[in-house]
């Protein structure tokens, strides 16, 4: 229920809405927040903070933010493991000052040496990301009892997706599964339109609806490119802090350097990991299937503008 303020920032949904968005909010709000940082100490340090909040048995407001701190701390520290990121390259940085080669190798990539696949790890999750949104938008409808609608406007489109999907990465068959999706949107996206004219443009219209697809898949890039930035930043840090010369000074100036460089770091990256990872609930995915309108539910409240205040005489 913690996540549920993610949704709330935007907007409560409606009282006739048959799909609640939180768990799924929840899960790729978490997943999307640790790719976006990617850091195991800066992973530890936001769960640490989470823990540490909740042994204060905190409510309300504090209470969210700690298990929402701990639950994409845990997830930084996971894609911080994945990517090989301590502090950035500290952990080279540090040894390196001492004259020894050291290096903690990721268990999946680093995306500074392969950022070409970060980014097609980015469109992957933005695929399921859409997918769940577009299946959301169809169980919606069939609930509502329009199952046909759910097969025109929401199975032909995943033909189309995934088929292209397919077809990127050399399956054949993909190519006739968009085709196949595409023919079908065509005759039937003008369905509501009485004339035959209006059907076929309305086909044809929807059919252009691929570009915002096309966008919505775009705006994916930037988990990697949030990621990249705040793995740069931190090498820069420790870079400059290791340049700093020999000795007691040097090694003074090296923890300065440190602690305000990824103090900094950190700050930057929870902003804009908060701001883009809310982003793309936000437009990408409620775009596909929310309905908002509702109100939070306040019971026995009475909503006054003036109040008379009768003295009783005894």
């Amino acid at each position: 229920k913690h996540f549920g303020m993610i949704t709330e920032l935007y907007g409560l949904p409606g009282y006739r809405t048959v799909v609640d968005p939180n768990p799924f909010v929840m899960v790729f709000f978490i997943a999307f927040f640790g790719m976006m940082m990617a850091d195991g100490m800066y992973g530890l340090l936001m769960a640490a903070l989470g823990v540490f909040l909740l042994t204060k048995k905190p409510k309300g407001m504090i209470k969210t933010v700690a298990v929402i701190a701990l639950a994409t701390g845990i997830s930084t520290a996971v894609w911080g493991v994945l990517f090989g990121g301590y502090f950035g390259d500290l952990p080279t940085a540090f040894m390196a000052k001492l004259g020894i080669d050291f290096v903690i190798p990721p268990l999946a990539f680093n995306p500074m040496d392969d950022p070409m696949t970060a980014l097609y790890l980015s469109f992957v999750l933005g695929f399921i990301h859409l997918f769940v949104g577009m299946g959301l938008q169809g169980y919606r409808m069939i609930k509502q009892g329009d199952v046909w609608g759910a097969i025109f406007d929401i199975g032909f489109w995943y033909l189309i997706l995934g088929g292209a999907g397919l077809f990127l990465i050399g399956v054949q068959a993909g190519l006739y599964m968009a085709i196949v999706g595409a023919v079908g949107v065509l005759f039937t996206a003008g369905r509501a339109k009485k004339n035959i004219f209006g059907k076929i443009t309305g086909g044809l219209g929807s059919l252009y609806g691929i570009t915002s697809y096309l966008s919505d898949i775009l705006s994916y890039s930037r988990l990697m490119a949030l990621g990249l930035s705040s793995a740069v930043v931190a090498q820069v840090v420790n870079t400059m802090g290791s340049t700093m010369g020999e000795g007691v000074v040097g090694w003074i100036i090296f923890v300065l350097v440190f602690l305000i460089g990824h103090v900094f770091n950190l700050a930057i990256g929870l902003l804009g990991a908060f701001v883009h990872t809310s982003r793309l609930q936000y437009v990408e995915f409620f775009g596909k299937f929310f309905e908002g309108g509702g109100r939070a539910f306040r019971p026995l409240f009475t909503k006054t503008k003036y109040v008379n205040i009768i003295k009783e005489e005894n």
